[in-house]
């Protein structure tokens, strides 16, 4: 049984006392438990925690047993001596634990901060701390490679020397500097900057950020740069290779159009030096025609038709080259004046009409107009027209019908004069419809074999409608004939002049003009 003195109180302030005055607050709940264990097994065992009268902590291990009596029997033993020399062992351990930790953590950090300066230290880029002094305070192997004399740092030395200039090529000061910059608050980042230094010179690209302090205020700055020498370099050479290339480009260029301006006039020389004679031989003929026509016999005849039919033929060829060089030299001459469009095409119609009869084809004329007054080249007009009726006329079968059609038609706002020259020929396939108006641009080789051409003739025609602000169409397939639609706009000379009209009968030189382009047709 255990003295009452341990207590610290006297008998009788005991005997006036519950067990809760002594109990230790950390001990209801257990004491609550064990008298729960008690009521239900008849018996507890535990420990509990109890204060001093002088407020010191002591321990004590309760055996309680009830009896069917409701007699309860229990036993007290000090533990204080046990329970502090185990709660000091509990904290030896926690405090050796403790030490073990923090050692191990302190390892653990030495192991990470030493990972860390060798990845600083590997880096290719350049990292620098300054303090808000603008003294360096950390340079890793990058950042030291940006300084000339990196150990002259402190000194100020290693600055003297080297120039620094942004983008444009201008110098930059002391407050220009991307650590002043960063130092006043300024997020900075990949900002190009050319440094030249007495051994070489470098560019980088500077980002850079400030640190703060727990009061917010700008403590340090830290500082990355990345070596973009030879990106830059590369980039430099580059430029120069295109810079060459774009040199020697427009050499060629201009050496070309050399070419083609010899070429041009090349050919415009010899097609007048082939026009001289041939014009000569024109006379001739005609003089013979005119002179010695009864002393000709049918055969003689025969031969100089030929002769004749020929000479139109290079005549043709002859004024198709020297109008291509004209084009090309931007030299087309257009001679426009007032005429009647309907009365004209009518007439080159019929002025064409027996060389289709002669192939056993049909040619017709439609229109939706009387007469109709329009402003254009009444010569280059009926070259246009010659050009496309011939080839109509080489490319259909004979049997059939060739129609020219003119109609008027309102497009947006805009009233325009379609010329349409419709046949039921061989037919154009879709992926060459835009090829027969290049130069020299043809079809199919069958087809050259079927109707003599050099492909001059549609190049011409087209530029001789864009000449008249128009534009000239196809709409063909093969084996379905081809319809060439004519666009032209419908004004007038703002000067009056007297308008046009071609006489009756026919004109020689239309007759001239078609005899010379359909002198390639044989019948």
């Amino acid at each position: 049984m255990i003295k009452y003195e341990i207590t610290g109180y006297t008998f009788e302030e005991l005997t006036s006392m519950s067990l809760f005055d002594i109990l230790h607050p950390d001990s209801l709940n257990e004491v609550f438990h064990s008298f729960e264990t008690l009521k239900t097994k008849g018996k507890v065992s535990n420990e509990f925690k109890y204060i001093k009268k002088n407020g010191e902590i002591y321990y004590m291990q309760v055996d309680a047993v009830k009896f069917d009596n409701n007699t309860l029997l229990g036993f007290c033993k000090d533990t204080t001596k046990r329970k502090l020399h185990e709660d000091a062992c509990t904290e030896l351990a926690v405090r050796k634990k403790l030490e073990a930790d923090l050692v191990e953590q302190k390892r653990q950090l030495e192991i990470k901060n030493k990972q860390l300066e060798a990845i600083i230290e590997s880096m290719s880029d350049g990292l620098i701390m300054l303090d808000k002094n603008y003294d360096f305070t950390f340079l890793n192997q990058g950042g030291q490679d940006f300084f000339y004399k990196p150990e002259l740092i402190k000194s100020g030395a290693s600055f003297t020397h080297t120039k620094y200039y942004d983008v444009q090529g201008r110098a930059l000061r002391i407050e220009d500097m991307i650590g002043t910059r960063v130092i006043k608050g300024e997020k900075i980042k990949n900002s190009r900057i050319k440094v030249e230094r007495p051994d070489r010179t470098l560019h980088y690209s500077m980002s850079g950020n400030p640190i703060y302090d727990e009061q917010g205020g700008i403590d340090a700055a830290i500082i990355c740069c990345r070596d973009i020498t030879d990106q830059i370099e590369n980039e430099d050479l580059i430029h120069q290779q295109r810079e060459q290339l774009l040199i020697i480009e427009k050499e060629k260029n201009e050496a070309l159009i050399r070419a083609m301006e010899m070429k041009d006039e090349f050919l415009s020389i010899i097609s007048h030096e082939f026009k001289t004679p041939l014009t000569v031989i024109n006379c001739a003929i005609q003089a013979m025609e005119l002179i010695c026509r009864d002393e000709l016999s049918v055969r003689g005849k025969d031969f100089l038709h030929r002769i004749k039919q020929n000479t139109f033929r290079q005549l043709r060829l002859v004024n198709n080259l020297l109008d291509i060089t004209r084009a090309n030299a931007g030299q087309i001459k257009i001679n426009k004046s007032n005429v009647d469009i309907v009365f004209l095409t009518k007439s080159i119609v019929n002025s064409v009409s027996v060389y289709a009869q002669q192939k056993g084809l049909e040619i017709q004329f439609i229109s939706s107009m009387g007469k109709k007054f329009i402003y254009l080249d009444e010569e280059k007009y009926e070259r246009i027209m010659l050009n496309l009726i011939s080839n109509a006329i080489k490319f259909t079968p004979a049997g059939n019908t060739i129609t020219v059609r003119l109609l008027q038609k309102v497009i947006k706002r805009q009233s325009k004069i379609y010329i349409e020259v419709i046949d039921t020929g061989v037919g154009i396939p879709k992926d060459k419809h835009r090829l027969i108006f290049e130069r020299f641009g043809q079809v199919d080789s069958s087809l050259t074999r079927q109707a003599e051409g050099t492909g001059i003739g549609l190049s011409l025609v087209k530029k001789f409608v864009e000449s008249h602000e128009g534009e000239i169409k196809v709409a063909s397939e093969v084996g379905g004939g081809s319809t060439f639609t004519i666009i032209l706009p419908i004004s007038k000379e703002r000067k009056k002049t007297e308008q046009k009209k071609l006489p009756e009968p026919l004109d020689n030189r239309l007759i001239q003009s078609a005899a010379i382009e359909f002198s390639d047709i044989y019948f």
